[in-house]
């Protein structure tokens, strides 16, 4: 990480869990932020950024795995010392949802809690944990 530090960066915003977990490992490795770093809600567009400028970024292994195969990315041997955590479904206060929104938040619950059922039944030392949905 110490090597990386003086490039440039394009990071989640400060409140995402991204974010977070970039911001720990920086401090893992004893670093500040990195002071060339350009903020970017979007993946895709950090994707974009990455592939257009000389510039690094921590991001899933399944975010960039098409890239790295077609070589628009190279994936840097780095190992991140934790994953981020599990999130749920986020909606708009108090903004109705459509009826297929709803019907998808269904499917991915259903979905969910069948996931978690088997990895419970795979792994007993694991059965108390549960899913990441809301």
């Amino acid at each position: 990480m110490r090597e990386l530090i003086d490039w440039p960066w394009v990071a989640q915003p400060v409140s995402s869990p991204a974010r977070v977990l970039f911001e720990d490992e920086l401090a893992r490795a004893g670093l500040a932020t990195p002071v060339n770093l350009t903020e970017c809600a979007s993946i895709f567009a950090t994707l974009q950024l990455l592939e257009n400028y000389d510039a690094v970024a921590m991001l899933l292994e399944s975010v960039v795995r098409d890239h790295v195969r077609g070589k628009l990315l190279v994936a840097l041997p780095l190992e991140i010392g934790k994953s981020l955590a599990g999130f749920g479904i986020l909606t708009r206060k108090e903004e109705p949802l459509a009826e297929p929104a709803l019907r998808f938040i269904e499917l991915l619950r259903g979905f969910s809690r069948r996931l978690a059922r088997d990895d419970a039944a795979a792994s007993p030392e694991t059965a108390n944990t549960s899913a990441p949905v809301s």
